[in-house]
């Protein structure tokens, strides 16, 4: 086929048949669902949020591998590539600004790596369980949304505008979803509260019982007390944060 009469060399890479290109078709046809599919995921970046350069995260910057959280993700995408049964994730902890919600895409851009583009989810707790959403409705939502999923984000837990006790339900229904989920899944969350205990604590947010899952499943990490932006170094959480070494 190389030497076809009247062809000039290189002619097999201007045509779309894979077997005159000397190409597997199927693996052909996984890039490209591939790379259709990680397009998808490029544009729900950018309509989650289009300037915070979320889509370039990645897990393989050495400044992340040195970190906690970095050693803890690898190994959390490592558990659920042997483990189809496999729950995984890290709860990131810190004020607004450290780049927690950076890390998470972080892990999210690992998985989709591994798994596929189509198989990440994220979203903010706002998005998905706030008081635009009746209750009546939540159950389908979040079985619609945690479909196929091999990786879930839910960014600045602590602040849904609904009731304590929707609130408190809600989160059971996720957790007892994310039990019960197909395939291996890894969980990821940010939010700004000090921590699971206390008044202010993720456990008095979401209640006991899912409090008592998500510590099962995940890591408490950070991504420090410096705000990223201005420079300002939160004290309040250093003193917190550093009772027990977390980066």
């Amino acid at each position: 086929m190389s030497g076809m009469p009247g062809q000039p060399p290189g002619w097999q890479s201007n045509v779309t048949c894979t077997r005159c290109r000397g190409e597997d078709y199927e693996q052909t046809w996984d890039r490209e669902l591939e790379g259709q599919a990680r397009g998808r995921l490029l544009r729900r970046i950018a309509e989650f949020d289009a300037t915070a350069g979320y889509e370039a995260a990645t897990l393989g910057d050495p400044d992340v591998r040195n970190t906690r959280w970095g050693r803890t993700a690898c190994e959390a995408v490592a558990a659920c590539e042997l483990d189809d049964r496999a729950r995984a994730g890290l709860m990131f902890f810190g004020p607004t600004g450290i780049g927690k919600t950076f890390a998470g895409f972080a892990v999210c851009n690992a998985v989709a790596e591994k798994f596929g583009a189509d198989q990440v989810r994220f979203v903010s707790e706002e998005a998905l369980l706030g008081g635009d959403v009746a209750p009546w409705e939540l159950r389908g939502r979040l079985q619609a949304w945690l479909r196929g999923a091999s990786v879930i984000l839910i960014d600045d837990i602590g602040v849904a505008t609904r009731r304590s006790d929707q609130i408190q339900s809600a989160w059971k229904e996720l957790c007892g979803q994310i039990a019960g989920h197909q395939g291996p899944l890894i969980i990821v969350g940010t939010t700004n509260r000090q921590g699971w205990d206390g008044d202010v604590g993720l456990a008095a947010w979401m209640g006991a019982q899912s409090t008592s899952r998500l510590r099962q499943w995940t890591e408490d990490c950070t991504t420090g007390w410096v705000d990223r932006r201005t420079d300002t170094v939160h004290e309040r959480w250093r003193d917190q944060l550093t009772r027990t070494p977390e980066q």
